[in-house]
């Protein structure tokens, strides 16, 4: 009983289960004495406690599939990435989606506080929603858990690291993915380098041959999972990077047209990252003023601001192309709505 309560403690359903169901049968062949009713009552009690966590976790799982679905963020390759801005539509129905997962993650941390996979799965669901808002809140919740970990048992004095060491790595992945999804290109590719050596690194735990076998066998498949996606996260990291770069460094040798063609191509990497979007629309915004061309630096403005409301950078830009094509009161009135939100 306390073999299973211990492992259910720290997420380990598989081996709780079988040390419940080994307590069941150990008090049932037994002479009924009170202790051993007790003990067969607080392992069915332990039982339906790891039944209620096992379903909060599928439902996330299921529910953040859907949510990356509609936004076309899965990386299954029977599903290709999205090559379009997501509707408001889907995204709406994304928002709904990943606020369910949220809660049945939120659930899952109540069952099981000192567990990490309920924490990753609650990062995911807020990333999931594809609002920027909850972007920041994903990047600042990870960081705080990263930390609180690191100053628990920073030894290893308790011998926990082998059934954790997968998970934190996977939760360095999904902050490295909230802090690319909130725009910092360049912290995202740090946080990606320490997920590497971590999962590199990771200690699995041994088959102790009391039902943790099947759990074993999935850290394992996690753990090469998890590889190959941080290589691709990688690998994306840096292809938008240097994209961008691509379209400063034109644009600062004054090459404006070749600038506007950088920023063009980066801008179909993925028109669904509306972070990086914005930042691109901003920058062509101001090659096609270099060129004379004021109307589609507005246009450009426009689809930048349709990703990041609040862009003081781009509102200024627009104002300054409505002057340059000679529309004075909308200039006006955007500096005006601008000035009132500053």
């Amino acid at each position: 009983l306390r073999a299973g309560r211990a492992w259910y403690a720290i997420g380990e359903m598989g081996r709780a289960k079988h040390q419940f169901k080994a307590c069941i049968q150990a008090c049932t062949t037994g002479h009924g004495t009170m202790g051993s009713k007790e003990a067969s009552k607080d392992a069915h009690d332990g039982l339906v406690k790891v039944s209620q966590l096992e379903k909060h976790r599928m439902e996330t799982f299921s529910l953040l599939r859907q949510a990356n679905n509609v936004r076309g963020q899965n990386r299954n390759s029977a599903i290709s990435r999205r090559r379009s801005r997501p509707t408001e539509v889907d995204r709406r129905a994304a928002h709904i989606l990943a606020d369910e997962a949220t809660k049945h993650a939120q659930n899952a941390r109540n069952l099981c506080p000192i567990a990490i996979w309920p924490i990753v799965l609650y990062a995911k669901a807020l990333i999931a929603s594809g609002v920027n808002q909850k972007m920041e809140e994903a990047v600042r919740f990870c960081w705080d858990e990263l930390v609180h970990r690191a100053q628990e048992d920073p030894d290893n004095k308790e011998g926990l690291k082998q059934y954790f060491s997968v998970s934190l790595a996977e939760l360095y992945l999904v902050c490295a993915k909230a802090q690319h999804l909130s725009g910092d290109l360049e912290m995202a590719e740090k946080t990606l380098k320490e997920a590497h050596w971590r999962t590199t690194n990771a200690i699995l735990p041994d088959d102790d041959g009391i039902g943790g076998g099947r759990d074993d066998r999935e850290k394992i498949q996690a753990r090469t999972t998890l590889l190959e996606e941080i290589v691709a996260e990688t690998r994306l990291v840096r292809d938008m990077q240097a994209r961008r770069e691509c379209g400063n460094s034109e644009f600062r040798n004054q090459k404006y047209a070749k600038a506007y063609d950088a920023y063009s191509g980066a801008l179909q990497v993925d028109p669904s990252h509306d972070n990086y979007c914005a930042l691109l629309f901003c920058n062509r915004a101001a090659a096609l003023m270099n060129l004379g061309l004021f109307s589609e630096a507005i246009d450009d403005c426009n689809e930048a601001l349709k990703r990041r409301d609040y862009y003081p950078k781009v509102s200024l830009r627009k104002a300054r192309a409505l002057r340059e094509d000679n529309k004075f009161n909308e200039a006006m009135q955007l500096l005006t709505k601008l000035l009132s939100r500053m």
